[in-house]
């Protein structure tokens, strides 16, 4: 049977590659296990990983020198997104007017008696706030 020495373990080396990479290989001087993955960060299309793994390292010996030899795509592939038009800057302010505005016509609306409302809620709310301010002072 055969055992392992204590100090032996399982060495796991990730090699985070940039985005569009291709034809991807790794060159390692002893045998080891070869995987690629994909890792997704925030607004990326994913970036290739190769993971190394090996068994039996001892901590001193290690997955030390290596080589990773991949091609990548020129910057010009890349997909970007397209700058702001133009022409979307001129109505921005009047819809941000329009959406700050009452444009009620009846006191009775559903929107106008909401925001009555909430206007007597705040101001009952900053009465008490006194109120309580006031009691609480000492004379």
């Amino acid at each position: 049977m055969h055992s392992t020495p204590s100090s032996a373990c399982l060495e796991a080396t990730q090699v985070v590659l940039p985005e569009g990479s291709y034809g991807i290989s790794a060159d390692v001087p002893f045998h080891v296990g070869k995987s690629t993955e994909t890792k997704y960060s925030y607004l990326d299309t994913g970036r290739p990983v190769v993971v190394l793994d090996k068994t039996d390292v001892v901590p001193e010996q290690g997955i030390m020198h290596f080589q990773v030899r991949v091609q990548v795509l020129s910057h010009r592939s890349f997909h970007r997104a397209p700058p702001p038009r133009p022409c979307l800057l001129p109505p921005l302010p009047l819809f941000i007017a329009y959406t700050h505005s009452d444009l009620t016509i009846s006191k009775t609306a559903p929107s106008y008696l909401a925001k009555l409302h909430h206007e007597e809620f705040l101001d009952l709310i900053q009465r008490l706030s006194r109120l309580v301010a006031g009691s609480c002072s000492p004379d």
